[in-house]
């Protein structure tokens, strides 16, 4: 019986890789909106767009995204906790992640306007460097040390 799109247990066909690899991405770009937002919030408030700072404000924003920020380490190295990958992968998520926290930090604790902007464009700078370090630790140890189970 071939897997099924949603089982995480490897063997992995063409077909459950592919609608892991769009799961990861969707539950990653659920969250990348509001660091965004931070970033252009006069953008959107100007164009009268209900983006989360523009509707509950910069406080919490930075509030939710540190939250974020939190739950998302342990789950970007939640597949070497699992055994799905290597030692590499699995030092690797755990410091992007802590780098992903003190990024996150340092904007909660930004006071001034114009820091916190450069601040929320940092972190969205740095998000989008986290997502593709770790698929690329992922493909490494994968293809090039024989880890792969595709």
């Amino acid at each position: 019986m071939p897997p099924k799109p949603t089982d995480l247990r490897p063997p992995f066909t063409l077909e459950t890789a592919l609608a892991k690899v769009r799961a990861a991405e969707d539950a990653w770009n659920s969250r990348d909106p509001d660091r965004v937002a931070l970033a252009y919030t006069e953008d959107y408030a100007r164009a009268r767009v209900p983006m989360l700072p523009v509707v509950a404000g910069p406080q919490e924003t930075c509030r939710q995204i540190l939250l974020y920020s939190i739950l998302l380490a342990p789950i970007g190295a939640s597949p070497w906790f699992l055994g799905y990958s290597g030692a590499a992968y699995g030092g690797t998520a755990l410091i992007a992640g802590a780098l992903m926290v003190a990024f996150a930090w340092r904007l909660r604790g930004e006071r001034d306007e114009e820091r916190a902007a450069g601040a929320a464009k940092r972190l969205f700078a740095f998000s989008i460097l986290y997502l593709f370090t770790l698929f690329a630790v992922l493909l490494i140890e994968g293809v090039l040390l024989g880890r792969a189970t595709v």
